[in-house]
Parts: structure tokens; sequence; C-alpha cells
């Protein structure tokens, strides 16, 4: 019996394309911050476009901190001095009432890359720390400080650790098609999301976040 609901956050609690202009400014951080240390030619267009066109902030960040042998918390708080508000991140009350709805049915927990400075500021912006406790809240600095991050069958066992529950009992909401794949083959009920702003997405096999919420309320 599935009895825990594990969301992943950037790109799935909030829009896509609002996830996307935060990338960008969190590039442009970095590459301030490492001119600042003298170290602008660890930023290179590849890296710079790693995260500004394809959110892959966290892992940059690891890179940069092999490259640059800058410290990781200094990078992370350069990359994610970041204010949800500046994006339109906002309350949503439609998704904090799903998620209450679910509550007595399900252990909620938030899964995400992002460290913890960054998920605190989104989820209390959304309302969802009123939900999910922040002590299940899995971030960058569960994951073995950075060295394990989704999409990795490593980031995958430390969350099934974590929450203390076989991979049959969880079901996992994520917008990476490749997150889904390493959940599904550890044996997670795994659901593709896209959340682009609309309820439905009639051109693709993924639904939105709503929609998904929805169909499990409306099973319990």
């Amino acid at each position: 019996m599935r009895s825990i609901l594990v969301l992943d956050m950037d790109g799935t609690l909030y829009a896509q394309n609002i996830y996307r202009k935060a990338c960008k400014k969190a590039a442009e951080n970095l590459k301030e911050y490492l001119k600042s240390k003298g170290r602008q030619d660890a930023m290179t267009m590849e890296l710079f476009e790693r995260i500004a066109k394809h959110g892959k902030v966290s892992s940059t960040v690891n890179m940069l901190h092999e490259s640059s042998r800058l410290e990781k918390p200094g990078l992370l708080n350069a990359a994610y001095d970041l204010h949800p508000d500046d994006f339109g991140i906002g309350n949503d009350q439609r998704l904090v009432d799903y998620l209450n709805a679910l509550k007595g049915r399900f252990r909620l927990f938030v899964f995400t890359n992002s460290p913890l400075i960054w998920a605190g500021r989104v989820l209390r912006e959304l309302g969802v720390d009123q939900v999910v406790e922040s002590s299940r809240w899995i971030t960058f600095e569960s994951l073995d400080g950075g060295a394990h991050i989704k999409p990795s069958k490593e980031a995958f066992e430390l969350m099934l650790n974590k929450i203390g529950h076989r991979p049959g009992e969880i079901i996992f909401l994520d917008d990476s098609q490749e997150c889904i794949e390493t959940a599904q083959g550890l044996g997670i009920d795994a659901r593709l999301i896209c959340n682009d702003g609309h309820d439905h997405n009639v051109h693709s096999h993924s639904q939105s976040i709503y929609w998904e919420l929805e169909q499990l309320i409306e099973g319990l």
C-alpha cells in the first residue's frame, strides 16, 4: 500500500518557466562571484548555459567546486542569492489545500537538488511549509553534501534511507524524465509532471501537479 508522497520542488511545485528565469539569475550570480574571487575563467560558456538553459544549478556548483577549489557553501550562497517573489513565486492556496487533503492519507516529503536556503524560501512563499514540515525536506545538504544528486541512483537510495520506507510504498512526482526513469528503476511509482502553468498538457503523457493531486484525492 502506497503511503508516502514525495514531491520534487523546482519546476514541479511551481512553473517550469519561472524556474528557468531563476536559473538564469543564478548563473549570473555565480559568474559575478567567481569574478570577485579572481576565478572568472572557471565559468565557461558551457557551464553558464548548463545552468541558465538546463537548470543544472547544483550539479554545476559541484563542478565549479572541483575546478575552482572554492568552497561549496560560498558557491551555493552566491548562486541562490535569489528571492522567490522576484520571479512571481507566491502563495499557492490551491496547492496547499490539495496537500492538506492528502496529509491524512500520505506522509509528505519534498525531495530537491536545491540547497536549504532556496528550498526554505520557496516552500514558505508557496505556503507548503505549513503542510510539509522542514524535517521532511530532503535537500542538497541531505544528499551527502551534494555528492549525490538527482537523477543519480545514489540520490534516490539516500532519499529512501532517509524516509525509511520501501520503494513500493512511495509515489514520486517530478518534472524530469531522467528522475522518473531512475525512480521507476528502483520500483517507485514515479509520475512525470508538466508544470507549464496549465491544468492539463494534452500533447504529452505528463500531467500537471494539480491534476495528479486531484487524482490522488479522488482515490482517498
